[in-house]
């Protein structure tokens, strides 16, 4: 904001710089070898303290590496004792796998001696149940028409149906056609 010039009000003035002491020239007297010889110093220091620096950090990671040495092989030597145990645990349950061998070779023994076999009290008990209540069976003659082995005879016309496994005949009565029929 600016103040109009009024005679008898005083205006301020603008405060005087300060002005910094005049800068004096320096003046060095020390021969420049001595303050080569200094620095020299200097740096011999610094390179003396990163050597010792360096090697207090190779001896901290020697003790570490040492320590994790002493570790493993602790580890190693529990593990070792372990897979002994173990080892020995393995060798006393050795029946086991043995009879699992057995029970294998019983059951292919097994699936091989009743391959060919017909459970005819399977199909006897559908019987059964699909007669119609007014359908008494008489005669129920089943013959199995496969060979020893589970071969049947080979068909003698080509392209007709495969004949199965046997063939089943009944006889019976019933009250009527229907019946019949509906069975």
């Amino acid at each position: 904001m600016t103040l109009p010039n009024t005679p008898g009000i005083e205006t301020p003035a603008a405060a005087p710089a300060v002005m910094a002491p005049p800068r004096l020239p320096r003046v060095n007297l020390m021969p420049p070898e001595i303050a080569e010889a200094a620095a020299f110093r200097r740096f011999q220091w610094a390179m003396g303290a990163a050597v010792v620096a360096a090697v207090a950090v190779v001896g901290v990671l020697y003790v570490q590496a040492h320590g994790t040495v002493n570790s493993a092989k602790q580890q190693l030597t529990a593990a070792q004792a372990q897979h002994t145990t173990l080892q020995s645990k393995f060798s006393s349950l050795s029946y086991v796998s043995s009879t699992y061998n057995q029970v294998a070779a019983k059951k292919a023994m097994l699936t091989q001696a009743m391959g060919d076999q017909i459970k005819w009290s399977d199909y006897l008990t559908d019987l059964s149940i699909k007669v119609p209540d007014g359908v008494w069976l008489t005669n129920v003659n089943a013959n199995e028409t496969a060979g020893p082995g589970g071969t049947t005879p080979a068909s003698t016309a080509p392209g007709l149906i495969d004949p199965g496994i046997g063939s089943i005949t009944f006889s019976g009565t019933a009250f009527s056609h229907d019946d019949v029929a509906a069975w």
